[in-house]
């Protein structure tokens, strides 16, 4: 039977809860801010943890501990979430719960996954999957009696466009943005709107707020980064979603995002493959791959500057 994080946590409100932050980029904080709010709503007691804090602090007894959701269980990232989860599940009789996550059903991540919750000394385990493919892949992995498999939304899905607003502002209507992630899930296939403001907005943004701003202001967004497609369907905004290196971004798409009014993009659709048409096209490469000159243009067409 599924429970939902929701539930889990008003469970044990009222114990003092450990939140770690597995650490990441903008759209994690997101991740982050959406289950302090879900933990706020229901009365949960909490106290945050980075990553270093949380891995220095000897285990104890009788822990309550929660894991951020993350899209980290995987071979090419970081590998801080299994080494979250390991610490986590290695206080005695200890409560764990992994947030609504994304996993790599590859056999290697599955075997270290099972490794450290076989070697935990935890009492129970709550493992949140925030679509169905790792739901299942989890579910037929999991082999331990104190380990179970949830479903849920990604926690970013607890904030909403009215406690946005009033931290971040009015949200308005300026510019088309594509966001084309330039990290190592960077993918070949390369989707453009001839009219947009065209980033990786977890690599252009100076700061949290400039990143919440840089979609609350656009149009409609067009992105494979995750948590940018998420936060444009949270402010309203038309979005056309597309994949990454693994299955995450479709899965999400189909569990969370498609009843929404996302788009999935469809690669046979010619108008977002074709050459870019723009003045940009004309200038030299060195002017047209400057910085300032990049930020400039931006600025002009309605991008905050931070």
């Amino acid at each position: 039977m599924n429970m939902c994080l929701r539930e889990k946590l008003f469970e044990n409100r009222e114990k003092n809860w450990f939140f770690v932050e597995p650490g990441g980029n903008y759209g994690d904080q997101l991740i982050y801010d959406g289950a302090y709010k879900l933990a706020d709503e229901i009365g949960c007691r909490y106290e945050k943890y980075d990553f270093n804090r949380f891995m220095s602090k000897k285990p104890g007894q009788d822990e309550f501990i929660y894991i951020h959701g993350v899209g980290g269980y995987n071979s090419y990232n970081s590998g801080t979430p299994f080494d979250i989860l390991e610490r986590a599940s290695s206080a005695r009789n200890s409560t764990v719960i992994q947030g609504p996550c994304t996993v790599d059903p590859s056999e290697k991540t599955l075997d270290r996954i099972n490794r450290i919750v076989d070697a935990g000394t935890h009492k129970e385990l709550s493992f949140f999957a925030r679509e169905y493919k790792t739901y299942n892949s989890i579910s037929n992995s999991f082999k331990t009696k104190n380990a179970f498999i949830y479903h849920d939304n990604d926690t970013a899905f607890h904030l909403d466009k009215a406690h946005l607003e009033k931290l971040y502002g009015k949200v308005r209507s300026i510019y088309d943005l594509d966001v084309i992630r330039i990290d190592t899930e960077a993918v070949s296939l390369n989707p453009r709107r001839q009219s947009a403001i065209r980033l990786d907005p977890a690599f252009y943004a100076n700061s949290y707020e400039h990143w919440i701003k840089i979609h609350s202001q656009a149009k409609s967004a067009l992105s494979n980064r995750t948590h940018s497609a998420i936060l444009a369907a949270i402010l309203g905004k038309p979005v056309i979603f597309f994949g990454g290196i693994y299955h995450k971004n479709r899965s999400i798409w189909e569990y969370s995002l498609k009843d929404r009014g996302v788009k999935w993009l469809n690669e046979a659709d010619e108008q977002y493959f074709q050459d870019e048409r723009t003045v940009m096209k004309l200038l030299p490469s060195r002017i047209k791959n400057s910085y300032k000159v990049i930020r400039v243009i931006n600025s002009v067409k309605g991008l905050p500057s931070g």
